[in-house]
């Protein structure tokens, strides 16, 4: 046993040793809005063909997400097309009476919340509160989600 500890001692002794060499510099930063590495922010028909070409809803989502420009009519295009992905899913799992109703709730409390609002950013803000309650419905419907 004495043995063992002294062991382990000597190891995490000699555990910071072993990774002096490596470089201490962190890899450069990935755009959040980008695909394969490459920065799409600036390319609104770039981002919603990336959307499109999601495997799943919530990367849909989240790229939508992460490319919002804070303009409503443009982020309108964006939920659009991450909403067009979502939908064809949840068409494919044939969900409940159940499910629908739960998901037209959410979608109205999304709609209250911003009701009376002016300015386009509250059009965006209701749109994206309303792909959220979808992709979370899709989440809990699809095991691949």
């Amino acid at each position: 046993m004495k043995f063992v500890n002294v062991l382990m001692a000597a190891s995490l002794f000699l555990l910071p040793l072993a990774h002096a060499d490596e470089p201490s510099t962190c890899p450069a930063a990935i755009p959040p809005c980008s695909v394969d590495g490459k920065d799409i922010s600036q390319d609104n028909a770039a981002i919603i063909a990336a959307i499109g070409q999601q495997q799943f809803c919530f990367q849909a989502v989240k790229l939508a997400e992460v490319c919002a420009s804070q303009e409503g009519l443009t982020d309108i295009k964006f939920i659009n097309a991450a909403g067009a992905k979502c939908e064809a899913r949840l068409k494919e799992l044939a969900p409940s009476a159940t499910d629908l109703a739960n998901l037209a709730n959410m979608k109205a409390a999304c709609q209250r919340k911003w009701f009376g609002r002016e300015g386009s950013q509250y059009i965006s803000l209701n749109g994206y509160c309303k792909l959220r309650a979808l992709s979370w419905t899709l989440n809990l419907l699809d095991e691949q989600e």
